[in-house]
């Protein structure tokens, strides 16, 4: 299972088999084919991470300005003083960079201190490293070409005076997997939905108590979303049509960072914009792509922002012991799996440090994943934690879907907002959330979680998973995760059933890549608020959550039935149930009640 997932569930059906078999997917190398070798002369782009220290010191300070019981709550650093802790010293970047130079006269070269962005041509890397570069088109599309390692070649292999200082290569490494776009029509719909509504922005609002016309208006408040190529951009068109027919303010997109691809609108970014624009309308709204690279080269790119995004939505995901895998773009070079996955924990420690939210999707398998997706591997591995939202670092969104009371809850009348009179009509009564399931989904999916096979579980949840796993909930045997590590999700939203705008036509599409970009916004709106009132943005959030959720229980609304034992196809032997009293790695704390968050995060310093 070759292609990196990104969470949403009609690009799901799309990949699964009426009887729920998985189809065949194309490897990298069948989705590109190779041009042959790279023009000397041709100028390509490439991080050297450097080595970093200190990382002890920098975790005690991201733990104590996220702690709103600590003295040092939301007293973030800036980014030198971050870099001061972490940083190689001064001779050491200096010393790589003048051996970049003394062997690459024309390289052009951004000296981050513990990373170095290298422009250069094609024949440097030869001569520095020892590889080869070839040049490879898309075979959907010929103009799209990247400069790569050819995956049977050996990776770099750095000069002895300058190798104790790098950690490894990235941006050349693989191919980048194509993510299929999402279907906007339906796909073999799992079950008769027709006493189901549909979801749009003044559904959300409903359901989590924020008040209709609740905006963004201070002018330093920010948001993202942040995709990997290549995926083809939202078309500007499709979010004023979206905007208009769903009754929403305009938000257009303020800073673009990365290619920006537009034709065919993809459905995943299509998605993420509507929704954070919508939830989080008036904030200033970045869209970001990666060239290349994975978790560790977005977090990079965010923090070397001048001003970066204060919350950023990332819908994107795959096993955590996978996560070197060609098809997430990891550009892991010699490191091992827990290596890389530990080097980009600490660039995610670093934007919290700045005082900066990143919100990641658990994805649609289930905690089976992807790789047991037709509970194949029950016996011997039947469950695989998802990265990156299995970092301590992150807030991991769950996704719910809404559950019809007695009596038709859709309501396709005139004063409703326009999208709702488009053949889907929109849900104005149902209050009731289950955990996505394959029987409760319009298309079968399952919202993820798990334990990280990796992190270790930090002290702001402790007493909200030792609560579960003392519970009588659904467990599976502890010989099949790591009872001490960090669990996941964190929160829940709603996250099926969604409507948006794609080529101009009316879409419904689901996941938790819906369910991200949806309490990314409203995190945006807290931020607002705090912003209003002279007060430092939240910052990472997980500490906060997690108090709130035991200060003022009614910040979130359990979700005390279901589990995640279902895939895409099948549902398998173990997962993780409900827990009645407390978090759990189904849905998290719950889905939000905005207006008391609003007043706990007031509250505080």
């Amino acid at each position: 299972k070759n292609e990196m997932k990104v969470a949403a569930v009609l690009l799901l059906v799309v990949l699964c088999l009426a009887t729920g078999v998985a189809a065949k997917r194309l490897t990298a190398l069948e989705m590109w084919k190779s041009q042959g070798l790279s023009p000397h002369h041709e100028r390509v782009q490439y991080l050297i991470v450097l080595k970093q220290q200190n990382l002890d010191k920098l975790h005690q300070i991201v733990t104590e300005v996220s702690d709103p019981t600590h003295e040092r709550y939301t007293q973030y650093l800036t980014k030198d003083e971050i870099l001061d802790i972490v940083a190689p010293s001064f001779e050491v970047s200096q010393k790589v960079l003048a051996y970049y130079i003394q062997h690459c006269p024309s390289a052009t070269i951004e000296n981050q201190r513990d990373n170095l962005l290298v422009t250069s041509p094609v024949s440097c890397l030869k001569s520095i490293f020892n590889i080869t570069l070839y040049k490879f088109a898309l075979h959907s599309n010929s103009n799209y070409t990247i400069n790569r390692v050819h995956p049977d070649e050996a990776i770099a292999t750095f000069p002895s005076k300058i190798a104790p200082y790098i950690e490894f290569l990235s941006g050349l490494n693989l191919l980048p997997e194509v993510r299929n776009k999402h279907t906007t029509t339906p796909v073999s719909p799992v079950k008769d939905t027709a006493n189901y509504g549909y979801v749009i922005p003044q559904t959300i609002r409903r359901l989590y108590g924020i008040p209709q016309g609740t905006r963004s208006t201070h002018p330093h408040n920010s948001q993202s979303v942040i995709e990997f190529s290549p995926v083809g951009a939202p078309l500007l068109t499709d979010l004023v049509q979206f905007d208009r027919e769903a009754g929403e303010l305009f938000t257009n997109i303020s800073s673009i960072i990365g290619p920006f691809n537009q034709g065919y609108a993809d459905g995943e970014s299509t998605l993420d914009l509507q929704y954070i624009a919508a939830l989080g309308a008036g904030a200033h709204t970045w869209y970001i792509t990666l060239q290349s690279g994975w978790i560790l080269e977005a977090a990079n790119t965010v923090f070397n922002l001048a001003n970066p995004p204060l919350v950023n939505s990332v819908s994107y995901g795959w096993p955590e012991e996978l996560t070197c895998q060609s098809v997430t773009g990891a550009q892991c070079g010699s490191l091992t799996v827990a290596q890389y996955v530990a080097r980009s924990n600490a660039e995610i420690q670093k934007l919290a440090a700045r005082g900066i939210s990143m919100l990641i999707a658990s994805q649609d398998e289930g905690a089976p994943s992807e790789q047991n997706i037709e509970c194949q591997l029950d016996s011997t591995h039947p469950l695989w934690p998802i990265y990156p939202s299995s970092s301590p670092w992150v807030t991991a969104v769950s996704g719910t879907t809404l559950i019809p009371g007695n009596g038709n809850t859709r309501n396709n009348v005139t004063a409703s907002p326009p999208i709702c009179n488009m053949g889907k009509p929109c849900d104005t009564t149902s209050t009731l959330q289950y955990p996505c399931m394959p029987n409760n989904t319009e298309y079968q999916w399952t919202t993820g979680g798990g334990f990280s096979k990796y992190a270790v579980r930090e002290s702001y949840q402790s007493a909200a998973v030792s609560g579960y796993l003392s519970s009588r909930s659904l467990i599976p045997p502890h010989q099949f995760f790591n009872i001490q590590n960090r669990g996941y999700p964190d929160v829940s939203a709603v996250g099926d059933r969604i409507l948006i705008i794609q080529n101009a036509a009316l879409g419904v599409t689901a996941g938790t890549s819906a369910a991200t970009p949806i309490f990314s916004g409203l995190v945006t709106l807290l931020n607002d608020a705090r912003l209003h009132a002279n007060k430092k943005p939240l910052g990472f959030l997980n500490p906060v959550l997690y108090q709130m959720a035991v200060g003022r229980p009614a910040t979130f609304k359990l979700i005390t039935v279901g589990d995640n034992r279902g895939t895409i196809a099948s549902t398998c032997r173990y997962g993780y149930g409900a827990n009645p009293s407390g978090w759990d790695p189904v849905t998290g704390l719950g889905v939000p009640n905005y207006t008391e968050m609003l007043r706990y995060v007031l509250a505080l310093p």
